[in-house]
């Protein structure tokens, strides 16, 4: 893999990175080389990460050079999303979306790696919507 796509000696904080999409994140960037600093409201889930994923650090954002991006997903099929949007939704999405289905975690991960990676050192201060099409649709 070529060094800037790399995220080798990087550190990412990833906020709900217990559940869903940030759950998705923070494996991606684990599994791309970062260290991450997961935040989450519970701790138990917390716990759990750390023991699954290995390569979590403390809190500490030391260091300069930091971005920060924001991605703005559409539907994606969590738990989360199941239970405020319900069935009915889940059904029309699809209609209104040129992608023709809801998102799942791993697409929004693979979002969230690209912003993240030396290759898009420019980018900071961004919004980036991840809405399968709907915005322009």
């Amino acid at each position: 893999m070529p060094a800037s796509f790399s995220l080798e000696d990087r550190v990412a904080i990833v906020t709900g990175a217990c559940r869903g999409i940030g759950a998705a994140i923070a494996r991606a960037f684990v599994g791309a080389g970062a260290k991450v600093v997961p935040a989450a409201r519970k701790a138990e889930a917390l716990q759990q990460l750390a023991q699954e994923l290995g390569t979590l650090m403390n809190a500490g954002l030391g260091g300069t050079r930091i971005r920060v991006n924001a991605i703005a997903p559409g539907l994606v099929d969590t738990r989360l999303a199941s239970a405020l949007v319900g069935d009915a939704l889940s059904r029309l999405w699809p209609e209104r979306t040129p992608m023709g289905r809801v998102a799942n975690p791993d697409e929004i991960a693979g979002a969230a790696l690209d912003l993240a990676r030396e290759a898009s050192s420019y980018a900071t201060g961004q919004v980036l919507l991840v809405d399968g099409g709907t915005t322009i649709a």
